[in-house]
């Protein structure tokens, strides 16, 4: 695929009003935005959207900022907001996509925000074994599409059913097999507001304590936690999403090594240059010509 300057939709692919609603759920076949778009969608971000995309036949390469992969038949990708993405699908490719406002999402998981954990990113669930499974996740997205063409007052409610239903289906296939606990914790949705603030907050204007601050809790109580989730420290999560923000302007943009270090509030383009081979094993001038 080559390299293209990713775009930033507020919507879906223009669509406006998917990025100001604060209910937002679109289900449609892949074919009918895609066809039109000749089966290839240039790398784009959208800021306040998660979408899913249900691979029924044939063949998709997607586009991130760490890299290009495949998905074929009976897989899904799931991509969380702010992740670019880009595809070419192979033309005739039958499929579904659902495209939910992050509002909704986590409303409806509210009660189980552990899920959220597996739907970071660009996560790509490669041909899901049980064929019954994959055709109850397309089910639910008809469901979804069925329940946008009426206009009762319980819609909105059928929606967030069939939403729930989907999430939790995808969780159940992400999910390691040895992880058999489904409690919500305490320290989870500690994590999730803490990578929430992570990504609304300019790079390096808070520190640690600060975000521990947040959420009323001590700076060893948080890296406690982000030990616990992720096995990492808070530290290291901060300047991790420091990383793939640079990697998205390395890949995608013709800036410098050193606008970009002050785009992100480096205090220094060397600085800049040791944290992301820290990182990424290789230098920012190295991964620019690789990406």
């Amino acid at each position: 695929m080559r390299k293209r300057k990713v775009k930033n939709f507020n919507g879906v692919y223009g669509e406006v009003n998917a990025g100001t609603s604060t209910f937002y759920a679109s289900s449609e076949a892949i074919k009918d935005r895609s066809e039109s778009y000749a089966w290839q969608i240039e790398p784009h971000v959208h800021p306040n959207l998660y979408q899913f995309f249900f691979v029924e036949s044939g063949e998709v390469t997607i586009e991130t900022a760490s890299g290009n992969y495949t998905a074929a038949s009976h897989s899904v990708i799931c991509v969380s907001p702010g992740s670019v993405h880009g595809f070419v699908f192979s033309p005739g490719l039958k499929g579904r996509v659902t495209s939910v406002s992050d509002t909704v999402i986590e409303e409806v998981l509210q009660r189980v925000p552990h899920v959220l954990l597996l739907l970071t990113g660009a996560v790509i669930v490669q041909g899901i074994g049980s064929g019954a499974v994959f055709n109850a996740l397309n089910e639910f997205t008809f469901r979804i599409q069925d329940e946008q063409r009426k206009s009762e007052p319980e819609r909105e409610m059928a929606v967030r059913a069939w939403l729930q239903l989907t999430l939790v289906t995808l969780y159940r296939v992400l999910k390691s097999p040895e992880d058999t606990t489904n409690r919500v914790s305490r320290n989870e949705q500690y994590f999730i507001s803490f990578q929430n603030s992570i990504k609304s907050s300019a790079t390096f204007s808070k520190s640690v304590r600060d975000y521990a601050d947040e959420l009323n809790i001590t700076s060893v109580h948080l890296n406690r936690i982000c030990h616990d989730v992720a096995g990492k420290t808070a530290t290291w999560l901060v300047q991790e999403h420091v990383v793939r923000e640079a990697q998205k302007l390395l890949r995608y943009t013709t800036l410098s090594i050193s606008e970009i270090a002050y785009q992100l509030n480096f205090t220094a383009p060397g600085y800049f240059a040791r944290l992301f081979k820290k990182h990424t094993g290789e230098t920012p001038e190295a991964y620019r010509k690789l990406a």
